[in-house]
């Protein structure tokens, strides 16, 4: 499981580091894991509660699944309302499941998710979610879908379906070495044409992001805080981070996660995928657009979840590794009525990993350093937290941390928490 829970990202150096140790030393292991996208229609107790609500929600999943052998695998995931009038219903839990041949290219598929989240409904109560199930799945070289029976089960809550989700599984390829070589560097000379090593590194950027929201129009708080939905007329402040790995050499995809700090009642959170074009690149500065489409809730006005979210901006590269971003956009919900100006900077981290070579430029370089990522899972215990006037209550938090090595000694992590 070390093998598994510790991996290694593998970035190229400049030149002129005194070696000691050859590249062809340097162990590695292929993971062909895969990114799940699934839609779940999701029937409401609207006979269980006193007010209106919606008959149906659709909740949405990102999975990152991970093979332990050819048959059985675990990962990770997110779950969020796009439909009803959930939206800010946010979910965060961890998947085992089993993929086996039927017939050719069709497979039997099961798993069971169990994680925690909430919004401001009181359906889910304490938040947390079992989700069994089970169907089948056609694979192609390039992607596979499938469909599926499940049971959607917040077992802290009223609210429990059964259901039929449909999904769309794409494949990605990482590569990893013992967590023992990290830190370390390995030199590059006269490599073998079928060293593990030697092909194209991935681009990627990942980044912190500063965010403020200027909500205009409609937007309205929740009745929790505002039973009149009062206007927000006030300075949001988020806090973020996204992942972007590059299709060419200025086209990439990306992943986009936000919480909120300040501004409202704590509950706001937003979940975007998208594309972006780099179009002006000079050595120190690129102008960049993206365009996403998410969701977004939590202490606003009750509705749907489904957002869009498109901004423009421009980067100044102060390092090889490092830039600053800064950035303004539009952020909208889709058939909701919540909608805000923004602005912020963001710190951006530039890495090319897993090969020896640019994988737009062929470039090849003299030295790898290899670094060190660690990838945990946490049951968090809160003793006594007074919550909703209730003293004297025990509070379970399920996290997911990463945390990136900056020396054998230090390192920074990046932490998801949610009550199961």
């Amino acid at each position: 499981m070390k093998k598994l829970i510790f991996t290694l990202l593998l970035f190229a150096v400049s030149l002129g580091f005194s070696q000691s140790r050859e590249v062809s030393e340097l162990g590695g292991k292929l993971f062909n894991n895969k990114i799940r996208l699934n839609y779940i229609l999701v029937h409401q107790p609207v006979n269980q509660v006193s007010y209106q609500l919606d008959r149906t929600m659709g909740f949405i999943g990102l999975n990152y699944n991970i093979p332990l052998t050819d048959w059985l695998y675990t990962g990770a995931g997110f779950h969020t309302a796009i439909t009803g009038d959930q939206g800010g219903l946010f979910t965060l839990g961890v998947n085992l499941g089993i993929n086996f041949p039927i017939y050719k290219n069709l497979y039997f598929d099961a798993n069971v998710h169990f994680g925690g989240g909430g919004g401001y409904r009181s359906l889910v109560n304490g938040g947390g979610i079992l989700y069994p199930n089970a169907g089948l799945q056609y694979k192609t070289d390039d992607f596979s879908f499938g469909v599926q029976y499940g049971y959607v089960n917040f077992f802290t809550g009223i609210q429990k379906s059964d259901n039929f989700s449909f999904f769309v599984e794409i494949p990605t390829q990482f590569r990893s070495a013992s967590y023992d070589d990290a830190q370390k560097e390995f030199a590059i000379n006269n490599i073998d044409p079928e060293n593990f090593w030697n092909q194209p590194a991935v681009k990627s950027v990942q980044q912190i992001t500063f965010d403020f929201f200027f909500p205009v129009g409609m937007s309205r708080t929740d009745a929790s805080t505002n039973p009149r939905y009062q206007p927000i007329r006030r300075m949001l402040y988020i806090i973020g981070f996204e992942y972007q790995k590059y299709l060419n050499d200025n086209t990439f995809i990306y992943a986009h996660l936000d919480t909120m700090y300040k501004g409202l009642t704590a509950g706001f959170m937003d979940l975007f995928f998208g594309v972006g074009k780099n179009f002006i690149e000079t050595k120190y500065v690129n102008f960049f657009a993206k365009a996403g489409i998410g969701a977004a809730g939590g202490r606003i006005y009750p509705e749907g979840g489904l957002t869009m979210y498109p901004n423009a901006g421009f980067d100044v590269r102060f390092s090889k590794n490092f830039g600053l971003s800064f950035h303004g956009g539009y952020h909208r919900a889709i058939g909701g009525t919540f909608e805000a100006f923004t602005a912020g900077l963001s710190l951006k981290y530039y890495t090319l990993s897993g090969g020896i070579s640019d994988p737009f430029t062929t470039e090849k370089v003299k030295a790898l350093r290899t670094q060190g990522v660690g990838i945990s899972v946490q049951n968090q215990t809160y003793f006594d937290v007074a919550k909703f006037g209730i003293p004297d209550s025990n509070l379970q938090l399920l996290a997911i941390k990463v945390h990136y090595d900056l020396s054998k000694r230090f390192y920074v992590f990046f932490s998801i928490v949610n009550p199961p």
